[in-house]
């Protein structure tokens, strides 16, 4: 399953090591496990016996999120237990089902062909509408996205088990929460990187450098408040810098993107980069192709 769930991972990633980082004595705190892990979903069809049913129940079964679908006549046989389950159902019995089933576990979708029916749907607070005739992209594309947002939920749900804990564990106050974090977050370690310039070992910051040029057998790292001349390749430079934040501008210069001003475009289809303190790095054609033509 394929979700855009990075920002929600990387916080329980931050979270969990700034609590780690507050007492590292101490065991670790623990994720909530009461929330199953989204990996598939089973799915109910409360639909009269037709073409319509049959068609959704094989659309259904042939989407990757979805491993069970199963017809149903009556409330009595939609068991969502522990899973997540979605309910696709007429507007008849959408409101009955939205009052019954009141966990974000179960998804109603409800299927008709008109506005009444749409506006039925959203009444009763379903997670979707699925417009009659029936197309594949659309129910494809609807089991999608409520996978989607229950896997958000599931995020939020461990997210604010986690920080209940912190502050249960911390003694912090729910309104302190957020600066205590930023604190926290602002005191870890900043990466760096080290190298020897005039006979003497150096260690930088990587947010601190502004950007590098590989001269012969030497790279010039210029940072706002003094330049380094170091003996290595630029290969081996870019290696030890944080990944997202340094850019190619050419086959000699790395730039800091965090110290990029601006780009700029030439009527002669030449570009450059210009950093804060005005600093011109002329763009080659392969490099610009490849990021900044849609960085700018």
């Amino acid at each position: 399953m394929k979700t855009s769930l990075s920002v929600w991972e990387q916080k329980l990633v931050s979270y969990q090591q700034v609590i780690a980082s507050a007492d590292p004595d101490d065991t670790p705190l623990q994720a909530d496990d009461s929330q199953p892990a989204l990996t598939t979903l089973s799915a109910f069809l409360l639909l009269r016996p037709n073409n319509v049913a049959t068609q959704l129940q094989h659309l259904l079964a042939y989407h990757p999120d979805v491993h069970a679908v199963q017809h149903v006549t009556s409330d009595a046989e939609i068991m969502p237990d522990n899973q997540y389950t979605i309910c696709v159902c007429e507007p008849a019995h959408a409101t009955r089902l939205s009052m019954q089933f009141t966990s974000a576990r179960l998804q109603l979708v409800v299927v008709g062909s008109n506005n009444a029916d749409a506006l039925k749907a959203f009444e009763c607070g379903a997670a979707a509408f699925i417009h009659l005739p029936l197309r594949e992209q659309h129910v494809m594309q609807v089991v999608s996205d409520i996978s989607v947002r229950l896997q958000e939920h599931i995020q939020r749900q461990r997210i604010r088990h986690l920080l209940e804990n912190m502050m249960l564990k911390l003694n912090i106050a729910p309104d302190e929460i957020a600066s205590w974090l930023r604190s926290r977050l602002s005191q870890r370690a900043k990466k760096r990187v080290s190298f020897r310039s005039d006979n003497a070992w150096c260690s930088l910051a990587c947010e601190d450098i502004n950007w590098i040029q590989a001269a012969g057998d030497y790279m010039c790292i210029y940072t706002s408040g003094e330049n380094f001349v170091v003996r290595t390749t630029l290969a081996d430079l870019s290696r030890k810098l944080t990944d997202d934040t340094f850019q190619r501008v050419n086959r000699s210069e790395l730039v800091n993107r965090h110290f990029v001003k601006m780009v700029e475009q030439c009527a002669n289809r030449v570009a450059y980069v210009v950093l804060d303190d005005g600093t011109r790095l002329k763009i080659s054609r392969r490099h610009f192709a490849g990021f900044w033509q849609y960085n700018t």
